[in-house]
């Protein structure tokens, strides 16, 4: 940055892209720290699916073409606004994504309102992007994040592989720098987005964009809507929470490895919050504390909306679901306590 930060300043976005403003570059968003959802995914039963097109059309129109829908769906509806809701699924779901477009196109805390609205009725979310904006702060992104990849800096994520191209002139083109495997739970991504979009100079605007699926997409979007004062808060101590570059010392214990200078100084005094997934392996104790922290709050708000006892709301959700037949720890645990009560 600039100058030196004890606490990076997170601002909400607040420059649509495309737009003229008072930066000599058009289209890009004036210097500071910026911070938002990129992507939402939500999936709910097939039934909700005319609810949430009836949903969607008074807010943003009618679609603006018919598509084939995401991968493995039969058929879809296109906003060219950023939103894709696709049907036709041998599980019997419907999706929606709210795309990068849409969010930066839109308030967050507009564009969040929607994704409670849908959330609050049945749906769950599978995937959520974060990303963090540095424009015009001269971080060097990029740059310091392959040097401590190549010097096995990187730490919370296995694996690392840059994707850049340039001339033969060694100009670059585009930098980009992938941190885990995009098939995995949680992966990173830090490119420099002017280049991407063309509208900046090299070094200009970065970008650092974490990609939460399953599970931990549901723990996101969830702490995101319990918390809407101070959700780029959370946002930005999410996203420093899923990667982390430390010295590599000899120490194999994380704590006795101190940070990266230069990813010290961006972070600040920060305190990042881990997002880890629901371990299968967790024995029943462990998953009824995950069930009461990003479950229960949820059901029993929804309970309340529909003016019914928790009971009643959490019989209708699991109405025409088949129990599963899994054995995991948990489920053995479960049976372990059931007999001690017996005996």
């Amino acid at each position: 940055m600039t100058s030196p930060q004890p606490y990076p300043v997170i601002q909400p976005r607040t420059v649509t892209p495309g737009l003229k403003n008072q930066n000599a570059l058009v289209g890009v968003p004036e210097p500071g720290v910026y911070c938002r959802p990129d992507w939402v995914r939500l999936v709910g039963p097939e039934c909700m699916a005319r609810w949430l097109y009836r949903f969607l059309c008074p807010k943003f129109g009618s679609a603006d073409t018919n598509t084939q829908g995401a991968a493995f769906f039969e058929k879809g509806r296109f906003w060219y606004l950023g939103i894709q809701m696709s049907e036709g699924h041998s599980s019997g779901v419907v999706m929606i994504d709210l795309q990068g477009k849409f969010f930066a196109s839109h308030d967050t805390a507009e564009s969040m309102a929607v994704v409670d609205e849908i959330f609050a009725h049945g749906f769950h979310a599978t995937r959520i992007d974060l990303a963090v904006d540095w424009v015009g702060q001269h971080v060097e992104l990029y740059e310091h994040a392959l040097a401590s990849c190549e010097a096995s800096e990187l730490c919370k994520t296995k694996t690392f592989q840059p994707s850049s191209e340039y001339t033969t002139e060694q100009v670059a083109k585009k930098l980009l720098l992938y941190l885990g495997k995009r098939t995995s739970s949680m992966c990173a991504r830090i490119y420099d987005k002017g280049l991407e979009t063309g509208l900046a100079p090299q070094g200009w605007w970065g970008r650092l964009e974490v990609e939460f699926k399953d599970d931990r997409a549901q723990t996101i979007v969830h702490a995101l809507l319990m918390n809407p004062n101070r959700w780029h808060e959370v946002l930005w101590e999410r996203v420093i929470g899923a990667i982390d570059f430390r010295i590599k010392n000899g120490r194999s214990e994380l704590r006795r490895r101190p940070q990266s200078k230069w990813w010290a100084e961006l972070t600040g005094n920060t305190m990042p919050t881990p997002t880890p997934p629901m371990n299968e392996d967790s024995d029943y104790p462990k998953w009824r504390g995950w069930f009461r922290g990003s479950v229960g709050p949820r059901v029993l708000q929804l309970a309340e909306i529909f003016e019914l006892d928790p009971a009643e709301f959490l019989v209708e959700l699991l109405k025409d679901i088949r129990p599963a037949r899994s054995e995991t720890p948990a489920v053995a645990n479960a049976r372990e306590i059931v007999r001690s009560r017996v005996q």
